[in-house]
């Protein structure tokens, strides 16, 4: 086939091939987001579940030491936001959450839920006036090891997520910038082979034109001129 009739096959495909490129491109995007959506809900949940039992457990603590009244508000604030929060996210099966993770977040919970009743009991015993009782219930063996294995669940489940996220990104990252490379690199790709195509057409055919048929009369020389001129005759 010639080449000028390869070209605009060659087009048509080198340009199928640059939108394919770029609609991929875009898919990859939308399932970065997608992945984003799916697991950041749970991330931030964590987040909140953490912060908040640390929230808790240094206002139980100050309460019991201290019996002031703001200590007792702030903790009874971040029980209800805490309460809010899991009807909301529904932690710990929250969306985009493996197995694994599920898991240690309920290992979290059972522990924080430990920590709660003994949390109670330091409350009431507060309000009692016993404080010596209270203080005895916020650091001691029972609650420093329920925290313990809380803070490990939780810790662990959060590097769980935090990884699995950013592997996840990092592999879409990377196939969508392939992608968007190969979009670019297709019209250069199609110049460097159409440019030398084209040449090589226009060589070939300008070799291959015919000689002018009309032949080129050349100038009398100089001694033909000289037999040529009329004698001159005298007068």
């Amino acid at each position: 086939m010639k080449p000028s009739k390869l070209v605009a096959p060659l087009l048509l495909g080198l340009l199928g091939f640059t939108v394919l490129s770029v609609i991929l491109a875009l898919i990859l995007g939308q399932e970065r987001r997608d992945a984003l959506l799916d697991l950041h809900p749970g991330d931030r949940e964590l987040n909140h579940l953490i912060r908040g039992r640390d929230l808790l457990a240094s206002s139980v603590r100050g309460y019991a030491v201290t019996g002031d009244p703001h200590y007792l508000d702030a903790f009874q604030r971040e029980m209800e936001a805490a309460r809010s929060r899991e009807r909301a996210a529904g932690l710990p099966a929250a969306p985009g959450l493996a197995a694994d993770e599920t898991a240690l977040i309920e290992a979290a919970k059972r522990n924080a839920d430990v920590l709660a009743a003994l949390e109670s009991l330091a409350l009431a015993a507060t309000q009692a006036g016993d404080r010596e009782r209270a203080v005895a219930l916020v650091y001691g063996e029972p609650y420093l090891a329920a925290e313990k294995s809380f803070t490990e669940a939780a810790a662990k489940a959060k590097d769980k997520v935090d990884r699995r996220l950013d592997e996840r990104v990092d592999e879409l990252d990377r196939k969508a910038d392939l992608a968007m490379k190969a979009a670019v690199a297709a019209p250069l790709l199609s110049l460097s082979f159409l440019v030398p195509a084209w040449l090589g057409f226009y060589r070939r055919k300008a070799r291959r034109r015919p000689a002018d048929p009309t032949p080129q009369r050349q100038p009398p020389s100089r001694r033909a001129r000289y037999r040529l001129r009329p004698s001159r005759r005298p007068a």
